[in-house]
């Protein structure tokens, strides 16, 4: 089972994203640690592959990635600058 929602929302400037497995935050970091910018990387896809409204884009990992197991519950999330919620994702690993 997988529900996203959108991204809305996105203004220029840092953002934090993390990750959770099971309600245990495995990854937490921010916008300003990637090596190319959010808006550089969507500029790209945009260009070469065009984007439609409930694409997700996977650029990466911060440090705190590990193994899944049949059952474990993914919470992705990206905040603004304000600490609101932009996008999220709540995904369950099947195997």
């Amino acid at each position: 089972r997988q529900r996203a929602i959108e991204a809305r929302g996105l203004a220029p400037g840092i953002m934090e994203i993390g990750l959770s497995i099971n309600g245990e935050v495995k990854q937490q970091a921010n916008t300003d640690l990637m090596v190319h910018s959010l808006d550089s990387i969507m500029g790209h896809l945009r260009n070469w592959y065009g984007l439609s409204p409930g694409d997700l884009v996977w650029t990466g990992t911060p440090e705190g990635v590990g193994p899944l197991k049949e059952g474990d519950i993914i919470e992705a999330w990206m905040k603004n600058s304000e600490g609101e919620i932009v996008s999220k994702l709540k995904a369950e690993c099947r195997i």
